[in-house]
């Protein structure tokens, strides 16, 4: 192949990588908003879930959260309720947290928010 190459080959512009990547966060971010409610009705999980999900995001916004059903499967299992885990980690793993109810695991995010956990 013979010509001239565009210019932004063999180039790297580290701060439109950057807004890049910050784009694509904020559309994911704004599909799983879109997306809960519907996720929510279809999985059976109380209509009360997705407000109180989502109030617990806005005030621990280092935090995802999510009601889950009960998970039997042997070295998977979970109990029903309200989980929280940090931004960024795997859903799953030894930094989920548990509550019963938004409340419980409010109380828990309080104890919980300043450490790295």
């Amino acid at each position: 192949m013979t010509g001239d190459w565009p210019a932004w080959v063999g180039s790297y512009d580290e701060d439109a990588h950057r807004r890049h990547e910050e784009e694509l966060a904020r559309e994911r971010a704004e599909l799983a908003h879109k997306n809960r409610p519907i996720l929510a009705e279809r999985l059976g999980y109380p209509p009360e879930s997705v407000a109180a999900c989502e109030a617990l995001e806005d005030e621990f916004p280092g935090w995802t959260v999510a009601y889950l059903h009960e998970n039997k499967v042997p070295g998977f299992a979970y109990p029903a309720g309200y989980h929280a885990w940090r931004r960024g980690r795997p859903f799953g793993g030894p930094a989920r947290l548990h509550g019963a109810t938004p409340e419980e695991l409010r109380g828990i995010l309080l104890v919980r928010n300043g450490d790295d956990g």
